[in-house]
């Protein structure tokens, strides 16, 4: 299940997670629902880092040009 780019804020894509976290951690879902949960969940935080990553460029390039 590729989930496609999201233009959401990194505060809701980490609600997400938790989210995700909450519902494998219920118990009360089928082994389908527990494997697309943390599919869910892997694809935000990949998400999530690259932007992070961007982010850390970007201030690179700040203290660069204040140079």
């Amino acid at each position: 299940m590729a989930r496609k780019k999201t233009n959401i804020g990194m505060e809701e894509m980490l609600k997400e997670v938790e989210q995700v976290i909450e519902n494998l951690q219920s118990g009360n879902l089928k082994f389908e629902e527990n494997l697309e949960q943390y599919q869910k969940a892997v694809e935000l935080l990949k998400e999530c880092s690259l932007k992070l990553e961007k982010a850390e460029k970007e201030l690179i390039i700040l203290e660069v040009d204040e140079l």
